[in-house]
């Protein structure tokens, strides 16, 4: 219920919902997930990260509370390389998964990075065709990362 209510922008009543189960069922990580999610939402990023992590402590594989716990660590100050470690330990846990990689290639764009970042996105590419904000990303990160020198006589005209 509670993520119909977060589905349906009803933060308050999501939150009250999580609340409850966890009350009444404190090892539930599916509450503490939502509720990681409700905080994220409310850009509470403190509270996304102390559910996350929570969710975390009781259900390692937990994708998404994975995902946003290393999203909330990104969006406080100062902790880029903690939010980075995350999303790589998430990378690690679910490498099937298209988002990690997207969000350390934004990470490492927006550090300059950009030749490990076209890495990081075109993986996310092969994990999801067609993805568009995948597909966004990899040109802003082609406009900003400059082509490798290529030796004489192999370029386009060589």
């Amino acid at each position: 219920l509670a993520d119909a209510r977060l589905a349906d922008g009803d933060l308050p009543a999501a939150g009250r919902l999580c609340q409850r189960a966890i009350d009444a069922n404190p090892g539930l990580a599916q509450a503490h997930e939502t509720l990681a999610l409700v905080h994220f939402a409310e850009k509470d990023w403190p509270g996304a990260e102390r559910a996350a992590r929570r969710a975390i402590e009781l259900e390692p594989s937990r994708f998404v509370a994975n995902l946003h716990l290393g999203l909330a660590i990104d969006r406080q100050p100062q902790r880029r390389q903690e939010a980075f470690e995350q999303l790589q330990t998430t990378r690690r846990r679910h490498p099937d998964r298209w988002e990690p990689y997207y969000y350390l290639a934004a990470i490492l764009g927006s550090a300059g990075q950009g030749t490990e970042a076209m890495r990081f996105v075109n993986r996310a590419a092969r994990l999801s065709p067609g993805n568009r904000l995948v597909e966004e990303l990899r040109q802003r990160l082609e406009v900003a990362t400059p082509a490798a020198p290529q030796p004489e006589g192999e370029g386009a005209g060589g």
